[in-house]
This record gives structure tokens, C-alpha cells and sequence, in this order.
């Protein structure tokens, strides 16, 4: 029979990087779904400095991630950074032929053209806040592919 055992181990910094990182895409996901109770001066500049700290603490987390691998481990990031990039290009290819995706990409784009009073024109703001979705979405699919390696030669 074969069992599966979960544990989560906390170790200090790493775990707060990674408690970190998920209550910043909770907040990300609030700031996004409460666009009528946020004043529009406040919303944009909310969802810019949410994407940016998103940023900021999941590089953090793989560089204190990378510092404690072991060979293997150093392979598997080796290897899921190889390979990130595939995410976002599918991601993006999804987004282009899916019309639920469509939707919620029109949606988005609304959301940051809405914002008034923002010194950054609305076309500008929607790529910035695609480039740093592709970054974010990168990092992540780095540490599941890098995940999957692992999985895969142990």
C-alpha cells in the first residue's frame, strides 16, 4: 500500500518568503476584485506596488531556495529555468485563442484603463502590468518545473 506523508516543515526565513509570497497573490486578487470600493487614484498605483512586491519576494525566496541546493537540486533549477519561459508563452497562446481568458484579459486591461489621474497613459500601464504577470508567472512555473524534476529523478 502506498502512503503519502505531508509535512510542513517551517525554516525560518524561507518558509516566511513563501507565506509572504502567497499573501501578496491573496492581496493582489482582493485589490483586483474590489475595483468599485477603491477609489481609481489609489486602485492602479495598488495593483503596481502589489506585482512589484509579488516580484521582489518570490526572487528573494529562490535565491534563498538556490543557496541551500544540493546537486540534484541545483540541476532541477538548472533545468526548470531552461524551461520557465514555456509558461507564460503558453499562457499567452491560451489567452489568445480561450474566450473565457479573453474575457478576463478585456477585463483587466478595463480595470487599469479606469484608473484616472495616473501620470502613465492606460496602454502603457496594462503592459507594464503584463510584462510583471509574465515575470511572476515565469518564477512560478521555475519552481514547478524545477518541483517536477526533482519528483522525477529521486
Amino acid at each position: 500500500m502506498l502512503e503519502v506523508h505531508l509535512t510542513i516543515r517551517i525554516d525560518g526565513r524561507g518558509s516566511l518568503y513563501d507565506f509572504g509570497l502567497a499573501a501578496l497573490c491573496i492581496a493582489f486578487i482582493v485589490i483586483l476584485m474590489s475595483k468599485q470600493s477603491i477609489s481609481p487614484l489609489l486602485y492602479t498605483p495598488a495593483l503596481f506596488l502589489t506585482l512589484i512586491a509579488i516580484c521582489v519576494v518570490n526572487t528573494f525566496r529562490e535565491a534563498h531556495k538556490e543557496a541551500k541546493l544540493d546537486e540534484v537540486q541545483l540541476a532541477a533549477a538548472s533545468f526548470g529555468a531552461r524551461w520557465s519561459v514555456a509558461v507564460p508563452i503558453t499562457i499567452m497562446m491560451l489567452m489568445l485563442f480561450l474566450t473565457p481568458l479573453q474575457n478576463a484579459t478585456m477585463s483587466f486591461a478595463e480595470a487599469l484603463e479606469a484608473a484616472e489621474g495616473s501620470p502613465a497613459p492606460p496602454i502603457l500601464r496594462v503592459f507594464v502590468m503584463g510584462m510583471a504577470l509574465a515575470v511572476v508567472l515565469q518564477l512560478l512555473g521555475k519552481s514547478l518545473i524545477a518541483a517536477i524534476w526533482t519528483w522525477r529523478k529521486r
